[in-house]
C-alpha cells in the first residue's frame, strides 16, 4: 500500500484542477478525494473539468465546474 503525505504551508489559496473524463464510477469515486483535500486545505480552490456535470453539481467542496466534451 502506498501512502502519500503532502504538507503545504502557504498563505495563498492552493488552486487545483481535477479532470475526470472517465467512466461514471471513476467520477463518483473521485468525490471523496475532493472532500478530503478540501478538509485538509480549507482555503484551497478546487475546480473540476468533466463530462459528467450532474455528479459534481451540488458538491460544496467544488468552486467551479467546467464542462468538457469527449471526441466521438
Amino acid at each position: 500500500m502506498l501512502k502519500l503525505y503532502i504538507v503545504i504551508r502557504t498563505e495563498q489559496p492552493i488552486k487545483i484542477l481535477i479532470q475526470r473524463r472517465a467512466a461514471i464510477g471513476d467520477v463518483i469515486a473521485s468525490t471523496g478525494v475532493i472532500r478530503e483535500f478540501k478538509r485538509r486545505y480549507a482555503n484551497s480552490i478546487v475546480d473540476v473539468a468533466t463530462d459528467n456535470i450532474a455528479v459534481f453539481r451540488n458538491n460544496p467542496h467544488i468552486n467551479n465546474i467546467i464542462l468538457t466534451h469527449t471526441a466521438q
